[in-house]
């Protein structure tokens, strides 16, 4: 007869290991966007194709003035400046896009309807990070500016009131050189985008 032996557990350790797997762990999807009209008469449209991640993709755009709409191509973009798109696939993966309307090839102009006629310029353009916005015959109010990357993060914001016009000089050597667009906004919502390049 043998003894039969025994294990002492005192001192071991059983841990499970956490399942650290990231579904969306590598997942890139990626949007390429166009803005086009059809008809060459309003209301501008976009469209976007969508690869990566696991179909069927969701879609969430917002925009200016309150505007939404959960299709992937919009039909019916009312007013010039930044619409962003939130695309989900089956897992939960994401990814966004912002798009820029600026207007003119699809007969909206958010410069007109912001009272700027045609004064809103931004100068030097290509600058290095130093650069003067300007616009003359504007209404009196509040108005919010923003400067957004390609990716549609905002770099920089702030609000301020104008009075007749608009002077300001800004200088945002810190970021990154590349294109960026800046968004002025009055309190009714309507905006106005331009293309700002840092080089």
């Amino acid at each position: 007869e043998y003894p039969v032996p025994t294990i002492d557990y005192s001192n071991s350790i059983f841990q499970l290991a956490p399942d650290s797997t990231d579904t969306c762990l590598g997942v890139i999807i990626v949007i390429v966007d166009t803005v086009w009209d059809g008809s060459n008469n309003p209301p501008c449209r976009i469209h976007i194709g969508v690869s990566g991640g696991t179909v069927p993709y969701s879609y969430y755009w917002t925009g200016p003035n309150g505007y939404t709409s959960t299709v992937q191509n919009p039909q019916d973009i009312p007013h010039q400046g930044n619409y962003t798109v939130l695309v989900t696939d089956s897992l939960g993966c994401t990814g966004t896009q912002d798009v820029v309307v600026s207007g003119y090839s699809c007969g909206i102009d958010g410069v007109e309807e912001l009272g700027f006629a045609k004064s809103l310029s931004i100068f030097p353009n290509p600058n290095k990070g130093k650069f003067t916005l300007k616009a003359d015959d504007v209404e009196n109010g509040n108005y919010s500016f923003s400067i957004k990357n390609i990716v549609g993060q905002v770099v920089f914001e702030e609000t301020f009131f104008a009075n007749g016009s608009i002077t300001k000089e800004l200088e945002l050597s810190n970021l990154q050189n590349g294109v960026y667009f800046m968004e002025l906004a009055n309190e009714t919502g309507n905006t106005a985008v331009v293309k700002l390049i840092l080089e």
